[in-house]
C-alpha cells in the first residue's frame, strides 16, 4: 500500500497498482495493491497475462514501458480505455535479477506526459517494492530457522518426542506459574 499511495503522491497520477506474478500461473500478473482505480478496472483487471498492457509488457519485456496517448495505443486494455485512461507507465518489479511483477501508474488527465525524473521515480518505487519482498522472505527464513532450530533443541531427532531439555524448561515453567 505505501508503495502504491506514494507512487500516486509522488507522481501526481489518480491511479496505481502493484501486481506479482501469480505463484501457481507465472504466465499472469495478480493485483497486490490498487490506489484510486475505478471499480470496473479494479473488478476486471485483478489478474493481467504477461504481455498484455503496459504493465504485462513491462513485466514481459523487463523494461519501463511508457503510453502516453494510451487510448491510440493499439494493445491497450479495452477496461482501461473505458475509464478514461489517457497515459500510462509501468515498470517491472524484480527480486535479485527474477522479474516478480510490475508496477503501474495511469491518469486519466488529457495529453499527460512522463517527465525522465518521473520515469526515474516509478523505476525507484518499482526496485522498493522489490526490496520490500526480499526483505518479507528473508524475515520469514529466519523465523522458520529459528523454529527449525528450537524445535530439534527440544525434540528427540529419531522420534520427535520431547526431550530433556524441553522436559526441564516445562518443568521449570509449571514451578514458576504455581
Amino acid at each position: 500500500e505505501a508503495i502504491t499511495s506514494g507512487a500516486t503522491e509522488i507522481l501526481g497520477d489518480a491511479m496505481a497498482s502493484l501486481y506479482f506474478l501469480d505463484p501457481t500461473d507465472p504466465s499472469v500478473l495478480t493485483v497486490t495493491s490498487a490506489v484510486g482505480l475505478p471499480t470496473s478496472i479494479t473488478t476486471d483487471q485483478t489478474r493481467v497475462p504477461v504481455g498484455h498492457g503496459a504493465l504485462g509488457r513491462a513485466v514481459a519485456n523487463d523494461e519501463l514501458v511508457v503510453i502516453e496517448n494510451y487510448t491510440s495505443w493499439p494493445s491497450a486494455l479495452e477496461t482501461a480505455t473505458a475509464s478514461g485512461v489517457q497515459a500510462t507507465m509501468a515498470a517491472p518489479v524484480h527480486e535479485g535479477s527474477k522479474v516478480i511483477g510490475g508496477l503501474v501508474v495511469a491518469s486519466q488527465t488529457p495529453e499527460r506526459t512522463y517527465s525522465a525524473a518521473e520515469q526515474e521515480m516509478l523505476r525507484s518505487l518499482a526496485e522498493h517494492a522489490g526490496l520490500a519482498v526480499a526483505d518479507a522472505r528473508t524475515v520469514q527464513a529466519l523465523q522458520e530457522a529459528v523454529d527449525d532450530a528450537l524445535h530439534k533443541a527440544l525434540h528427540d531427532p529419531l522420534t520427535g518426542l520431547s526431550n530433556r531439555a524441553r522436559f526441564i524448561d516445562r518443568l521449570e515453567h509449571a514451578l514458576t506459574v504455581r
